[in-house]
């Protein structure tokens, strides 16, 4: 087999041209081009030539080879829930003939890695049980999550990232729910994200980048008896660069209140810095006033840092810079003196959310507090801390 560049003529010289492949009656190969234009002989355009022989899958069980098609990658190891071990893809190789014994008819999470560092999330489509099928990795894995690394699934198409997002919960009265991806006119396609999630839980989930059913909510049904109680509408980035929603308001509001909702962020975060706490606001106390100022209390003063910040909304232009310590962050009300609410915080060096949740009459038990969320690294983590007493 020869290659050349589209629209090139047939006496041109080829870029690549394959040795021999052999090929009998009722053989099937897969033939993958992988590689670049340029002279480097580790990089440069090849074939991988495939012959299909895999193994019978097992009763509710799939075959499925991997292969690493990207031009950059040296190698990959992959992580699929139920494989035994991690995939290891040595550059421009696959995992073996026979493919990965996987479980069938049911859809699985691919964690890419190079090396130890994680490059790549995907959501692999349910195989029907007793079949088999390839998935080939292709594109730069140099762009750390970006658009240009994906998963080619044949028979299916190309396949992007997932989408990370953090799930932030901070109603007072709504109860364990259980977190659904789905499809409002198709009620049967979903994906289950987490379970139990309650007041001052964070959860990270992962969307796929190109989920099989549309349009899609994210849907919150009680974990008791699975009644659908809210809803989202999907927002999202490309990659594993995760954001967060903050889930607020009351799930039964009272006169003037608002009903659950959400809000979501982008992650604007540097990377973190430890000689530095860079801090943002958001004001999720349901039934506190509508206007609110963050600041320092010292000595009895009061240095506003976010001023005027409305109810289910963050400081974004007021990302506060703050030297590692502790702090008492007081509240109040937007043209007051005084705080209604103080809290001593410690804050090393890194970048963090402070959000001012529960209820100033503890409805479902939740006094007012802070929900200091810590995103320096991954994973990222939730600390409620309690008012001065």
């Amino acid at each position: 087999m020869e290659l050349r560049k589209s629209g090139a003529r047939d006496t041109s010289t080829p870029l690549y041209t394959t040795p021999p492949i052999s090929l009998t009656k009722d053989s099937k190969v897969d033939l993958i081009i992988v590689g670049d234009a340029s002279s480097d002989p580790a990089s440069s355009l090849r074939v991988l030539v495939l012959p299909e022989a895999f193994a019978q899958p097992a009763a509710g069980r799939v075959r499925i080879r991997f292969a690493n098609a990207s031009p950059d990658a040296s190698s990959l190891s992959l992580e699929v829930p139920g494989a035994q071990d991690l995939i290891q893809l040595p550059r421009f190789g696959d995992s073996g003939a026979a493919g990965v014994d996987l479980a069938g008819a049911t859809g699985l999470p691919l964690k890419v890695l190079s090396g130890t560092t994680e490059i790549g999330n995907f959501s692999l489509p349910a195989f029907p049980a007793g079949t088999h099928g390839l998935v080939v990795l292709t594109g730069s894995s140099q762009s750390q999550g970006g658009p240009l690394f994906k998963v080619l699934i044949a028979g299916w198409g190309l396949t992007s990232q997932n989408v990370a997002t953090y799930l932030l919960q901070t109603s007072p009265d709504l109860p364990p729910v259980d977190v659904v991806l789905g499809n409002a006119l198709s009620p049967d396609d979903f994906l289950w994200l987490a379970f139990d999630f309650s007041f001052g839980n964070l959860v990270r989930v992962e969307i796929p980048g190109d989920p099989p059913f549309g349009p899609l909510g994210l849907l919150f049904r009680s974990s008791a008896d699975g009644t659908a109680l809210t809803s989202l509408p999907l927002i999202g980035s490309d990659g594993p660069v995760p954001n967060l929603w903050f889930l607020w308001g009351f799930l039964h509001p009272p006169p003037g209140r608002q009903s659950v909702d959400g809000t979501f962020f982008y992650n604007a975060f540097p990377p973190a810095d430890a000689s530095t706490a860079k801090v943002r606001f958001f004001h999720a106390a349901a039934d506190a006033q509508n206007l609110v100022d963050f600041g320092l209390v010292s000595g009895g003063a009061f240095s506003k840092l976010s001023g005027g910040q409305a109810f289910a909304d963050d400081s974004v232009y007021w990302v506060t810079d703050l030297v590692p310590g502790t702090y008492t962050i007081g509240v109040r009300a937007t043209g007051d003196t005084s705080t209604f609410f103080e809290a001593d915080v410690t804050l090393p060096g890194g970048n963090y959310w402070l959000v001012l949740a529960g209820s100033a009459n503890r409805v479902g038990g939740h006094d007012l507090q802070l929900l200091l969320v810590d995103a320096s690294t991954e994973p990222w983590t939730v600390t409620s801390v309690p008012r001065n007493p």
